[in-house]
């Protein structure tokens, strides 16, 4: 369709990528040179190409005004590390990858983007579904015993014994190898038993560890995470520590309020370190809105539902 003369050549193609941009029409046609809405109007009727241009424009233009827009580079950047085998979940976890609202949105703006992630899902598939073909292995008395032996030390985890020697199986086989041989599954419980009890008798809450676990606490860990740091106590025992420590369970919970502030100082610094750009305003939008969420989340305190049923 061409425009009528009294209108400067390009208009048509100007007003579609305005709209796509997210500006209204109306808006646009308040510009000097510009046809009236009316006009325009008139032009879809009279044309269905260009209307259906129109209609698709205002389409990604609606995206654009919802910060949805579709970006090629990040989603690119966002093909090529699935491709290399980083989850798709992982990635949508990542500030500098699309939101998984984002990234709806730009599967449906974008069918080459829809078929290329299908395509990684179910090459991702395929991997999974061999990698689960060559699990299956027959269980092994002489790899039992060797576990055995060294679970009953009580130096090395399971998951570091496992890790140790290529020929031990993964912790999915030895969990299947448990379920089909009860007599090695009553081997493991006694190991596992007399590692705990043992580690029990030993571990004493000294000065030097609980300046660590408060110093953890105070760092942003919870309890459950501080846990998992290597040379400390075990979750259960730190929450019965709580509970059966009153002085120890006033120390964390100071802590604990010590801890609000290392996150709302975590969210200032991620506040004035972003660009002015759209792009660094949303990444550390999330970023900030993952950190409040946590300290929200870590606001239940070790004996909180003790407090909460005395209160009652």
């Amino acid at each position: 369709m061409s425009l009528p003369d009294r209108y400067r050549p390009g208009l048509r193609a100007e007003l579609l990528a305005r709209l796509a941009a997210g500006e209204a029409l109306k808006h646009m046609c308040r510009d000097e040179g510009w046809p009236c809405p009316e006009s325009v109007t008139g032009w879809m009727r009279a044309d269905p190409e260009f209307a259906a241009e129109v209609r698709a424009a205002r389409s990604r233009g609606e995206f654009a005004r919802r910060g949805l827009a579709f970006n090629e580079t990040v989603a690119a950047a966002f093909l090529a590390q699935a491709r290399a085998g980083r989850p798709i979940e992982a990635l949508l976890r990542d500030p500098a990858m699309p939101s998984r609202a984002v990234f709806r949105s730009w599967l449906a703006q974008s069918p080459a983007f829809a078929e290329a992630v299908a395509q990684v899902r179910a090459q991702l598939a395929a991997a999974a579904a061999k990698r689960r073909g060559r699990a299956y292995r027959e269980y092994d008395a002489a790899i039992g015993e060797r576990i055995y032996v060294r679970l009953w030390k009580g130096e090395e985890t399971l998951r570091e014994i496992l890790r140790s020697d290529p020929a031990f199986p993964s912790l999915s086989v030895l969990a299947r190898w448990r379920r089909e041989n009860p007599a090695f599954e009553a081997m493991l419980q006694v190991a596992i038993g007399g590692w705990r009890r043992r580690g029990r008798k030993r571990l004493l809450l000294t000065e030097d560890l609980q300046e660590a676990i408060l110093a953890a606490i105070t760092g942003g860990h919870s309890l459950r995470s501080l846990s998992r740091l290597p040379g400390m106590p075990s979750q259960g025992t730190l929450y019965s520590w709580c509970r059966d420590r009153p002085q120890f369970a006033q120390f964390v919970a100071y802590a604990c309020e010590d801890r609000e502030d290392y996150y709302l100082d975590q969210a200032v610094k991620i506040a004035a370190a972003a660009g002015v750009s759209d792009d660094a305003v949303r990444v550390a939008r999330k970023a900030i809105a993952r950190l409040n969420a946590q300290r929200v989340r870590l606001r239940k305190r070790p004996g909180w539902k003790r407090a909460a049923k005395a209160g009652s």
